[in-house]
Formats: C-alpha cells, sequence, structure tokens
C-alpha cells in the first residue's frame, strides 16, 4: 500500500462528539480535504452532515514570462542609433556607475524599440548538452520506474542502460564541439567551464590610499576605474622625427627613386 501516514482531518475534530473521535480518516495526502462544513444534525440522529472539498486530481500549470527574442533583433537599426549619439557630451565628467546607467537606459530603451518580446514557458531546464534523444530516454526511464517502482525490474534495467548511453554520447559530442570550435567560440566553452566549478572566484577587498578598507560597491568600481584610466598615457607630438630625403640615380635605368626614410 506504500507508506501511510495517520492523519486526521484537523477540521474534523471540531465536529465530534465531546471528547470521543468518532471518524478517523487515513491519507498519505493530508491536504486532499478542505473547507469542511458542518450541516447539522440527521433528521432522527445524533449524527451530524459534513461536506468537504476533495482535491482528486491537479494541474499542472506552467508559467509563462516575457523574454527579447534576440533572433529577430533589428541590428542595423540598433547600431545606427548608437552611432548617432555624442558620447562625449553625454557620459562629459560622469563617474564609472553614472556612466553605465546612462549607457545601459539608452541600451534598454534601443532593446524595446528595436527588440520583439516573445513568451516562454517556465520548464524545468535540460542541461546544455542534453539531446533531444537522451532527454526522451531519461524520461522513459523515469515511466518505467513510476511502473514496476523496481531497479532490477528487466524493462527498468533496458531503459536506465539505453538512457545512460545517450546521455554519455550526448555529453562527449558537446564536449567534443566545445574543443573544436574554441577558436571560434571561446565564449560558450569558458561558460561551460564555470557551471561545472563549484568555487566562485571574487576579488578581495580593497584599500584606499589611506589604508582603509572600501565595502561599498560603488566605491570599489571607482577606484578599478581610477586604476585603468592610469595606465593610459598621452602621446608628446612635440618631438617628431624629421624626414629626410635622398635621391638616388639609378644609371641602368636612368629614372630617379627616391628613398625615404627616418633619421631616427
Amino acid at each position: 500500500m506504500g507508506q501511510i501516514s495517520w492523519s486526521l482531518v484537523f477540521e474534523s475534530n471540531v465536529y465530534r462528539r465531546d471528547d470521543v473521535i468518532l471518524d478517523l480518516v487515513i491519507t498519505d495526502e493530508p491536504y486532499m480535504v478542505s473547507e469542511m462544513k458542518d450541516l447539522g444534525l440527521f433528521t432522527g440522529s445524533d449524527h451530524n452532515a459534513l461536506s468537504w472539498n476533495l482535491e482528486i486530481r491537479t494541474k499542472q500549470v506552467f508559467a509563462t514570462r516575457c523574454v527579447p527574442d534576440y533572433s529577430k533583433a533589428d541590428v542595423d537599426s540598433v547600431k545606427l542609433e548608437m552611432k548617432s549619439l555624442d558620447w562625449e557630451s553625454i557620459l562629459g565628467d560622469l563617474s564609472a556607475v553614472d556612466s553605465w546607467n546612462v549607457f545601459k537606459s539608452k541600451l534598454d530603451d534601443l532593446e524595446h524599440r528595436y527588440i520583439p518580446i516573445k513568451s516562454c514557458s517556465v520548464k524545468s531546464k535540460k542541461p546544455i548538452w542534453m539531446t533531444h534523444a537522451a532527454h526522451k530516454a531519461v524520461q522513459q526511464r523515469r515511466q518505467v520506474y513510476q511502473k514496476y517502482k523496481s531497479t532490477s525490474h528487466p524493462a527498468y534495467v533496458r531503459a536506465a542502460r539505453r538512457a545512460k548511453s545517450l546521455v554519455k554520447a550526448a555529453r562527449k559530442q558537446f564536449e567534443d564541439r566545445l574543443a573544436l570550435n574554441i577558436k571560434e567560440d571561446r565564449k560558450s566553452f569558458y561558460a561551460f567551464v564555470r557551471s561545472k566549478s563549484r568555487s566562485k572566484l571574487s576579488y578581495g577587498m580593497l584599500r584606499d590610499s589611506h589604508g582603509d578598507l572600501i565595502i561599498d560597491p560603488k566605491h570599489r568600481a571607482e577606484m578599478f576605474n581610477d586604476f585603468f584610466s592610469s595606465l593610459f598615457t598621452i602621446k608628446d607630438n612635440t618631438e617628431l622625427p624629421v624626414l629626410v630625403v635622398f635621391v638616388k640615380l639609378n644609371w641602368k635605368t636612368l629614372k630617379f627613386q627616391q628613398i625615404l626614410y627616418s633619421s631616427s
């Protein structure tokens, strides 16, 4: 019969004779019964009539969310809009955080204008390497187990062996494809490697010029921005090498050739 929990429907405790419980409900789903009501005594009897709602079947509802459909985006219009903006006058002397907020707001506005929205259902995510055949085999293995409730049944053994083989082949095929295309698509390779890592890399504590610890993320971003900006230098164009022109006579072709080279 499976595991049975001796659960008394809590509302029924109210409708009892003195301190004696008349009816005991045995169920493995204590939340199947709800909204119990007392309809009063039966005619010519000392028993009360009760009514309740019984949840027999539940309907699985998948939530939907709206996401941008980048495959149908008008990329050319977005590029044209971005090029037409005068970023020097827009950003000006803003800080790194304020500059990023302005840029992000402009980009979000272009995204809403030139990228359509599509709705997709939120279901359980399968691994990125999982193929359709391997996913079907795993589902079939689960269905067989739900039917026989035994891992030693021949049907389950066959389904598990097939699912294991397809899953192993799908994972190997995906990893081989990542390794072959690492020069053209490094982003996918490192994203897959990071997803397998159990440790999350983060930078350590930062100290300012006075030796004080910086905790605010905005101040940390400003420190990084100041450091990277200090690495860029302005070239000195006051002292440029002098270009000297020599004329060489080629006696065989009777043509003058100019040889240009830098005196430095």
